[in-house]
C-alpha cells in the first residue's frame, strides 16, 4: 500500500462508535475532508474485517480505542504489515482524571490505560488540541502535533446580535455533558442567587441535569440532549433563543488540557458569555470585550452575571466581538491545511518501534489505584449479584411451593370437572331421552287433537239431522220427569 511517500490524500479513520461524535467530527472528518483528503470511516466491532480496508496512506484512531485491545492489535499488526503509518488523535489526558471526575468516579477508562499508554508510544504520530498537552504527552512519544480545534462554519451559523431592553425576561444557558457535573455544580449557588434576585431571569440547562439545590425552582428548565451526532447537534443547538451563556470549568490541569469550543459555539449563536477565569478560556477571551471571565466563587459569578443582565448594550458588544475575532482566526476553513501540513509530514517520518515508555512514580500510583478501585468495585458488584442471586433463589423456592399448591389444586378442580362431565353426560343422556318422549307424545297428542276433530264433526253432523231435532222434545220431557221423580 506504500511506497515512497507522496502527498497524503486517503485517510482510514476507526472507531467504536456507530454515530459520528463532536470529537470525530471536529478531530478528524471536518479538518481532513475540508483539505480535500478522502476520509473512509470504520467501524471496528466483533464483525469487522481487515480485508475490507480500502488503500489509504494514513490510519486514525482516537483517545481509548485501543482498549478494545485484541482489535487493537489487529489493526496494529495490519498496519505494520503494509507500512501504513498510525495516528492517535487525543483531545484529553485520560491518564490524569482528577478524583472528582464522574469518568474516574465510574472507572469507566481505568481497563484502558495501559492499552492507551501502549498506543501513546506505539503510534507513529500523535495529535493534540493544544501546546499543554503537547508538552505531557511528548514523555511517551516524541512526535505530537498540536492542532487546536476550530468553528466548522459549514455547520453552524452565525446568528445576528440580539437587540432587547433591560426589562425582557433574560434566558441564561449552560450547555453540557454528565462529565461537566462539578463544573456546574461549582457554580449552582450563584444560579440560585440570581433566580431569586431577578424574577425576569430564566435558566436552561442543557444536556446536563440541573443540580440538585435547582430542580424545584420554577425559573430552572432542563433541555434533554437530542443527539450525540455533532451535525444534528449544531443544527438544534443553533435554533436555541437565549440571551446569556455560561461555561463554568473547575480549574485543575486536566481542564488546562482542554480547547475554548464552547466559546466558538456559544458565539456563533450570538449569546454573550461569562467562562472561568481559567485556561483555556483566560488564552482567548478579553474581559469585557468578547466574554466575561469569573474568578471560581460564588461572589464573582454573582457579579458578573449581573453585568449582562443589566446591560443589554453590553451583550450586544461582547456578541459581536466575539463572533468578529472567530471569523478572523478560528474558522475551520481558514486553519484546515495544518492536518495537511501535519500528516505530509508524518508520513516522511521514520518512527523508533523500540521506544521505551516512561512513567512517574505518580502516574504509576494512580493507574495502580484505579485498578485497585477497579477490582473493589467488581468484588462489590459480585457481592451484590450474589446476593441478588441469593434473592432469586428465595423468591424462586417460595415459587416453586406456589406452583406445587397450585398443581394440587389443579388436580382437585380437574377431578372435579371430571365428575361434574359424568354428570353432564348423563343429563345429557337423560335430556335426549325426554326428548324421545316428548316427540312420542307430541305425536300421540296430535292423533288425539285429529280424533277429536273427526268427534266433533260426528257429533255436530248428528246434532243437526232431522230424527234429532224431532226427538229433542221427547228428551226435554224425559229430563223433566227424572228430575222430578228423581227416576
Amino acid at each position: 500500500m506504500k511506497g515512497e511517500r507522496m502527498e497524503i490524500n486517503k485517510i482510514a479513520f476507526f472507531t467504536k462508535d456507530y454515530l459520528t461524535t463532536a470529537i470525530e467530527h471536529l478531530r478528524v472528518l471536518a479538518p481532513l475532508t475540508s483539505t480535500g483528503m478522502k476520509v473512509k470511516r470504520y467501524v471496528f466491532d466483533a464483525v469487522f474485517k481487515l480485508e475490507s480496508i480500502e488503500p489509504c496512506d494514513i490510519i486514525v484512531i482516537q483517545r481509548d480505542f485501543a482498549g478494545n485491545y485484541l482489535q487493537y492489535e489487529e489493526l496494529m499488526s495490519f498496519a505494520k504489515q503494509h507500512r501504513i503509518p498510525v495516528v492517535l488523535d487525543l483531545d484529553d489526558n485520560l491518564l490524569a482524571l482528577p478524583l472528582s471526575h464522574p469518568d474516574r468516579q465510574s472507572l469507566c477508562y481505568t481497563e484502558s490505560l495501559t492499552p492507551l499508554l501502549q498506543s501513546m508510544a506505539e503510534v507513529d504520530a500523535i495529535t493534540v488540541t493544544n501546546k499543554a498537552l503537547q508538552e505531557e504527552v511528548k514523555q511517551y512519544n516524541d512526535t505530537v502535533f498540536v492542532l487546536p480545534n476550530y468553528l466548522d462554519e459549514s455547520i453552524w451559523q452565525f446568528k445576528p446580535q440580539k437587540t432587547s431592553n433591560n426589562n425582557e425576561v433574560i434566558k441564561i444557558l449552560y450547555m453540557g455533558s454528565h462529565s461537566h457535573r462539578p463544573d456546574l455544580d461549582m457554580i449552582a449557588n450563584a444560579l440560585e442567587i440570581i433566580l431569586n434576585i431577578y424574577p425576569n431571569v430564566q435558566f436552561y440547562c442543557y444536556g446536563l441535569a440541573l443540580p440538585k439545590t435547582l430542580t424545584q425552582h420554577i425559573r430552572a428548565h432542563h433541555l434533554p440532549a437530542e443527539t450525540v451526532e455533532y451535525k444534528k447537534f449544531a443544527k438544534l443547538f443553533n435554533g436555541l433563543d437565549m440571551d446569556i451563556a455560561i461555561a463554568p470549568l473547575v480549574s485543575n490541569t486536566f481542564n488546562s488540557y482542554k480547547s475554548p469550543l464552547k466559546f466558538f459555539e456559544y458565539s456563533a449563536n450570538a449569546f454573550a458569555s461569562v467562562f472561568s477565569d481559567v485556561e483555556p478560556y483566560n488564552s482567548i477571551i478579553k474581559h469585557k470585550k468578547n466574554g466575561l471571565l469569573s474568578k471560581n466563587n460564588t461572589l464573582s459569578w454573582v457579579e458578573n452575571i449581573e453585568l449582562l443582565i443589566n446591560d443589554s448594550a453590553l451583550r450586544e458588544q461582547i456578541s459581536k466581538q466575539a463572533q468578529e475575532l472567530i471569523r478572523t482566526e478560528y474558522l475551520l476553513s481558514k486553519n484546515s491545511y495544518k492536518w495537511r501540513e501535519a500528516f505530509n509530514s508524518i508520513s516522511r517520518l521514520a518512527k523508533d518501534t523500540q521506544k521505551n515508555i516512561s512513567l512517574s512514580l505518580k502516574q504509576l500510583k494512580d493507574i495502580n489505584l484505579q485498578f485497585v478501585e477497579r477490582s473493589k468495585s467488581n468484588e462489590k458488584e459480585l457481592f451484590n449479584s450474589q446476593e441478588q442471586v441469593d434473592t432469586l433463589q428465595k423468591e424462586y423456592a417460595a415459587l416453586e411451593k406456589q406452583k406445587n399448591t397450585l398443581q394440587k389444586e389443579y388436580a382437585a378442580i380437574e377431578k372435579q370437572k371430571n365428575t361434574l362431565q359424568k354428570k353432564y353426560v348423563a343429563l345429557e343422556e337423560q335430556k335426549n331421552t325426554l326428548q324421545t318422549q316428548i316427540v312420542s307424545l307430541e305425536g300421540e297428542k296430535s292423533e288425539l287433537f285429529n280424533r277429536i276433530g273427526q268427534l266433533t264433526s260426528e257429533i255436530n253432523a248428528y246434532a243437526l239431522s232431522k230424527s234429532w231435532r224431532i226427538t229433542r222434545l221427547f228428551r226435554k220431557i224425559k229430563k223433566h220427569f227424572q228430575r222430578k221423580y228423581h227416576v
